[in-house]
């Protein structure tokens, strides 16, 4: 017997003769926690989690909006630069929203495999923050 059946059968309390005693009790439920934790991390091929390339991009394009409008004002720019960085901060609020979906999507869906909940979620916030703050600066320049 390995050690792993020896404890599963004394967390069940199966084949032992006498009643636990609470240390006992206690170091078991101690070396079960244990064993869950690590039993999380890995899936069930025992391979690592990944995290989800969809949620991580749409992480990155969520908070590129909110770098560019604050470094845009301080850097005082104009002409070609100007226009690249406007341009792609009306893209980049929608490729976060569309990216962090895909990513919660598919971390639901293989959640054994994927992580990266909290990029997607981050990301979405960030990205419809940032996409409801262009429209109300294009509601007020027009």
């Amino acid at each position: 017997m390995n050690s792993e059946t020896i404890i599963k059968n004394n967390i069940f309390n199966k084949s032992s003769e006498k009643p636990l005693s609470i240390k006992e009790k206690i170091a078991l439920k101690i070396i079960k926690r244990k064993l869950n934790k690590k039993n999380k991390k890995l899936n069930p091929e025992g391979e690592k989690r990944v995290i989800d390339q969809f949620a991580f991009w749409g992480f990155i394009a969520g908070l590129l909006p909110v770098a560019i409008l604050f470094v845009l004002p301080a850097l005082n720019v104009f002409g070609f630069l100007a226009n690249v960085l406007t341009i792609s901060l009306l893209f980049l609020p929608l490729i976060a929203i569309v990216f962090s979906l895909i990513g919660l999507r598919r971390i639901h869906v293989d959640s054994e495999n994927r992580k990266g909940r909290v990029f997607s979620i981050i990301g979405l916030l960030s990205g419809l923050i940032s996409l409801g703050f262009l429209i109300y600066i294009i509601s007020i320049i027009f």
